[in-house]
Parts: C-alpha cells; structure tokens; sequence
C-alpha cells in the first residue's frame, strides 16, 4: 500500500486552484452542506463531489487532514455507512489516542468500500430497466443522458441511442414522436422533441382540468311545465284544398329572425341599414336613401374574456363533440 501510495504521489500534478470567496471572520461559506451518507453505492460518487466542494470552498476552516475526515466522517451516520465508520475509529484508535490515517489514505479506503466494482455495467442494467412513469420528459431526459454518460454509450450511434431512449418513454409519447409528420432522426432531435410534445400534453390536461373545476356541465330539462287544468282548446278541422297559410307564416318568421341575428335588412336583406332605411325601398318611392353603415366588426376576446368564450363554447357541444374535442387537442394540441 505504501508503495502505491508513494506512486500515486509521483504520478499526480499540482491541482488546478479553485477560488474559494474570502471569508468573514473566519466562518464557514453558508452553502448547501452535504446529504448523509448510508452506504448507498449508487449515491456515492455523489457524496463525495459534494465532500470535496464543501471542503474545498471551506479550507480556511478544514486545513489538515484530520480536519478533513472528521468532516467525512460525521455524515456517514445510517446503515452500512455508520457501520464501516465505528469499524474505522476502532482500527485507528491506539489506547484513548486516535491516530487517523492521511487524507488520500483516508479516500483511497473509502473509494475501495463504497465504489461500484462494475459502475458501468450497473448503469447498462439500469438504462434497460429504465422507464419515464409520472416524469416529465425534461426530468427523464436528464436521468437517460446520466446513465448514458455512466454506461460509456455517449459516443454511440445514434440509431442505437435513439432506440433505447424510445424504449424508455411512456408507449403514447413514442408513438406521438414516431407518428408524428417529421420524425427526429438524431437523440438530440429525440430529446427536443419528446419535452415539447410532454409540455404541450402537460398544458392541455391542466387546462382541461381548470376548466372541468371551474365550469359547470348544462343540463337541459325538457319536462313539460305543469299548468292549471287540463283543458286544452281544440283544433278545428282542416280544409284540404286550402293553403297551407302556416306554413308560410312559419317560414316568413324563421326567415326574418335569421335576418335579424345576421343584423341584415329585412327588405333587401344586406348589411348596414334597418328595413326603414332601405335604400332600395327609398329609391322605388323617389326618396334620397340615408347612408349606409358599415356591417359591425367582428369583436375580438382578450385574456380572461377568451378563456371564458371558449369555455362557453366546450359547454354548448353534445357530450359525444366535447369527447372529439378533447381527443383533438391530445393529438394537435391546444
């Protein structure tokens, strides 16, 4: 051991310094401090990239080894961890004096403890037992690159990385991207791609869910209303050969409340003008006709006002148009 470590000295340059803000009076920097440690090997390397920070932001405080792996060692207090931890005081411990090792001997133990044996075939197992589940793309993306960079896969081809990412995602997400009318032929492509489509999903079923807690379903009751009496006046009989004056009436009515929805003149039946001031009619009795006016603009919704006119609107639809409506937007989006 000690000629390895004497190589290792020889072998290795001086560390590039990393500034480290002044202190004030002496304090510990007040960064985030390290998560305990229970023997995870899996959260291990993160555990100590957050030790040599923390430590390394802090040197005016943690200036000699000892320093350094009491530090170490006052997180490492649950399961295993805390188990290897009393195994080390104990085999440094001489008497009531506690002689600790150095602090590249110190890490060099711990690595050889802690350290995965096959960190890269462990994270091959884990990228085929990958799966997205309740993740959004962006939180999943962040995880398959990690384990892609742990596995050495980074420089793979691109159609082999493309195909175990789509693996991973949710069967409809690979699909949406797989059908969509462009699909992405690159893992970056890929990986744009599959957060657009999940944010867009994501921003529909909040806004369908916004709108199903704040609207109301409506509901149509086309019972009868009751009324005093059962005497209802009878109908005389039909002639025939008579005209079907009704329906005439019925139809001039039906007309003249299109025209009237439309803002049109009931005469000549265009825009502008009421019937009284047509000018067609004034031109036919010698009048001058009165200007025109100009058919109204269209109103257009802002804000608030959209959402509660498209809500308005869902409202209105047959149950049967609202369920195409909703498909529609988990498709084409919203």
């Amino acid at each position: 051991m000690k000629a390895q470590l004497n190589q290792l000295g020889a072998r290795s340059r001086a560390p590039t310094p990393i500034y480290a803000p002044p202190s004030q009076n002496g304090k510990e920097l007040a960064i985030n401090k390290p998560k305990a440690f229970d023997g995870d090997q899996s959260k291990f390397k993160q555990f100590m990239q957050s030790m040599d920070l923390y430590l390394t932001i802090n040197k005016h405080i943690y200036q000699n080894d000892d320093q350094k792996i009491a530090f170490v060692l006052s997180y490492m207090t649950e399961r295993e961890a805390a188990v290897w931890k009393e195994q080390i005081i104990n085999q440094y411990t001489h008497g009531n004096y506690l002689a600790l090792p150095s602090w590249i001997h110190f890490k060099m133990i711990l690595n050889d403890s802690f350290e995965p044996k096959d960190r890269h075939g462990d994270a091959l197992h884990k990228l085929r037992q990958m799966k997205q589940g309740n993740k959004t793309a962006e939180e999943h993306v962040t995880s398959f690159k990690l384990l892609l960079h742990e596995a050495r896969l980074v420089t793979a081809p691109e159609h082999d990385k493309i195909e175990r990412f789509s693996e991973t995602l949710s069967d409809a997400l690979a699909l949406r991207i797989l059908n969509s009318e462009n699909p992405p032929d690159t893992i970056q492509g890929w990986y744009d791609t599959a957060i657009k489509f999940d944010n867009n999903w994501r921003r529909t079923q909040n806004f369908r869910n916004q709108f199903q807690s704040k609207g109301t379903k409506p509901t149509t009751d086309n019972t009868p209303k009751k009324t005093f009496g059962s005497y209802r006046p009878s109908t005389p009989a039909r002639d025939p050969n008579a005209m079907d004056v009704d329906t005439l009436q019925t139809g001039k009515e039906e007309k003249r409340q299109k025209l009237m929805k439309e803002g049109k003149c009931f005469n000549c039946e265009t825009w502008g003008h009421r019937a009284k001031d047509c000018p067609r009619k004034a031109a036919n009795q010698g009048q001058t006709p009165k200007p025109q006016i100009p058919p109204p603009k269209k109103k257009v919704f802002k804000g608030k006002e959209s959402f509660a006119h498209i809500k308005a609107m869902i409202a209105e639809l047959p149950d049967e148009e609202k369920d195409t409506f909703w498909k529609t937007v988990d498709e084409e989006g919203f």
